[in-house]
């Protein structure tokens, strides 16, 4: 399970440098794009956390 998690903590860090250059172009946005990447990125923290509370409770 161990791996899984850190193979979507990859995933997050990844939406979230997506996201962060989106922001940083300084150009008008994609309101949709943004919209997106956000709710991906959501998506993802969501099964992170699920995650490491599985890994949590396999170690007690």
């Amino acid at each position: 399970m161990m791996e899984a998690s850190e193979g979507v903590a990859r995933e997050i860090e990844l939406l979230r440098q997506q996201l962060e250059n989106l922001i940083d172009r300084g150009v008008p946005m994609d309101s949709l794009e943004v919209a997106e990447l956000s709710r991906r990125l959501d998506d993802l923290v969501v099964r992170y956390t699920r995650m490491q509370r599985e890994d949590t409770k396999v170690i007690e």
